[in-house]
């Protein structure tokens, strides 16, 4: 996939500005998450649409990848927190990465 033309590979960043994964946005216009270590034991990532009034969820994952179905507008910043197994409401967590699509 990250190799088609036109894909792009994207760096996951933390607040401290370490790399933490990659976002894949595909040629189809789809969007994969991977994070380089899996979550805690007993937790869930979940992945975040930033917006000015708060944020949205886009999924949940037990494992290091992260499918965002359907992908979020070119443009939009995405975050992923460590959450609780079936997720949370809005983040409990500081984001472990962060990208601009």
């Amino acid at each position: 996939l990250a190799s088609e033309p036109g894909a792009r590979m994207m760096p996951l960043i933390d607040p401290a500005g370490r790399q933490t994964g990659w976002a894949l946005r595909t040629a189809q216009g789809g969007v994969l998450l991977y994070l380089q270590t899996p979550p805690p034991p007993g937790r869930v990532y979940q992945a975040w649409l930033i917006l000015p009034e708060g944020r949205k969820s886009l999924g949940l994952s037990p494992t290091r990848l992260l499918e965002i179905t359907p992908p979020p507008p070119e443009g939009s910043r995405i975050g992923v927190s460590v959450e609780p197994p079936g997720g949370s409401p809005g983040p409990t967590t500081p984001s472990v990465g962060q990208v601009r699509l």
